[in-house]
């Protein structure tokens, strides 16, 4: 039952494997689009792949994962076309439900795409595939879920036109494991046709600490690409379940970061990271009064993006840190976790830094996979067990 729990809190690692390797094939009929390469160009971060690229019109070729037990489909379209940047969470409350989700292109262009099963993944079955607000935007993406401890899932995603700068970020909430869903409620949005900032990459964490005083408080971070050509990190929260959301606030000094990742503490600290592209380091700040107030960014660790010529082709390989926090009542209570790819060694390899003093200093960075071939591991994840503090990180590996 251990091992059964904690994979199932790390559902997304392992739908992330079981997606990622089909969808990074070498990149055939696909299109660069001319905002995304100008967001990138003005303000020398990396953009999402689903605003990077037009739409996706074949799939490629891929090979079957070392893994146990059998892949269950997630997405139950038969049109073929590409599901990418997968994500998942499971309730706290009964681990057997579970929303995943993806970039979506079932419609031609992406739409957020998420999907349920009710049983623990052995069978799934969609959930919904949507651009926000029904006839405004052209495309959506990023799909990032959370489950709060009442069994409320949270599915959030970025939606936005590639032919104006209108966009924004959306999140819709479901009180019934997946089947029916409320209608979009804005975080940030701009809609107008004018200049407008772009609102990119979020990801989010519900606090389910029975003893917060912010319980059942969504959180979401993001990068917002402004029309001045920087990149800060972005915060907002809801209180009320996702009804409605406070105006956001920057939480990073620099403004030339990308790929933030939050996640909470066993008494509601908000924590977050991110890359900082202006001085190469991995940035961590956090709040300790639900998200009101943030304090001065911390360096976890340097990090080495520059990766080497591919040797499975030409798609995208950008690394990104990712957090989990203990929140269990176990000895390591409140110990935090960081882990992302790193090419100090020559090739990609996973690196971790952990806090045990909530993030006021952090280990020197340490290799977790012991691969002595020189082969690439990256695309990885970090969950912590919320009940027994066991802490899993799983990645794609060339070995």
């Amino acid at each position: 039952m251990r091992l059964r729990n904690l994979l199932f809190n790390v559902m997304g690692l392992c739908l992330l494997l079981s997606v990622v390797a089909s969808a990074q094939a070498p990149l055939r009929n696909v299109k660069l689009s001319a905002r995304g390469q100008a967001l990138e160009a003005r303000s020398g971060v990396p953009v999402s792949g689903v605003v990077l690229y037009e739409p996706e019109s074949e799939r490629g070729w891929s090979n079957e994962l070392d893994d146990v037990g059998a892949n269950a489909r997630c997405n139950q379209d038969a049109i073929g076309n590409r599901q990418n940047e997968t994500c998942g969470a499971a309730s706290p409350i009964n681990t057997n439900n579970v929303l995943s989700g993806s970039n979506d292109y079932r419609n031609g262009d992406a739409s957020g795409g998420f999907y349920r099963t009710t049983n623990g993944g052995t069978s799934w079955s969609d959930a919904l595939v949507t651009r926000g607000p029904a006839g405004v935007f052209e495309a959506a993406g990023d799909p990032v879920t959370a489950v709060d401890n009442n069994g409320k899932m949270f599915a959030a995603y970025i939606a936005f036109d590639r032919s104006t700068e209108d966009n924004g970020i959306y999140v819709q909430t479901s009180i019934d494991s997946g089947t029916t869903w409320a209608a979009p409620v804005g975080v940030v949005t701009h809609t107008g046709g004018g200049a407008a900032d772009f609102e990119d990459k979020p990801y989010a964490a519900c606090d389910y600490s029975t003893g917060s005083p912010f319980l059942n408080n969504y959180y979401i971070t993001w990068t917002k690409f402004t029309t001045t050509y920087a990149a800060p990190i972005y915060f907002s929260r809801s209180t009320n379940g996702g009804t409605s959301f406070t105006t956001p606030i920057q939480i990073s000094t620099s403004n030339n970061c990308q790929f933030s990742c939050p996640t909470v503490g066993p008494n509601g600290e908000v924590y977050a990271c991110w890359f900082d592209f202006s001085s190469s380091n991995i940035k961590f700040d956090k709040s300790t009064n639900g998200g009101v107030n943030w304090g001065t960014d911390i360096t976890v660790s340097s990090f080495n993006d520059n990766f080497p010529t591919n040797p499975c082709g030409t798609f995208r390989t950008p690394a990104y840190p990712v957090i989990g926090c203990d929140i269990s009542s176990g000895p390591r209570r409140g110990y935090l976790y960081v882990a992302w790819a790193d090419s100090r060694n020559g090739n990609p390899d996973i690196f971790y830094s952990r806090s045990i003093n909530g993030g006021t200093s952090w280990s020197a960075a340490a290799r977790v996979d012991n691969d002595a071939t020189g082969r690439w591991q990256w695309w990885q994840w970090l969950s912590v067990h919320p009940t027994t503090g066991d802490v899993g990180v799983s990645w794609l590996d060339r070995r």
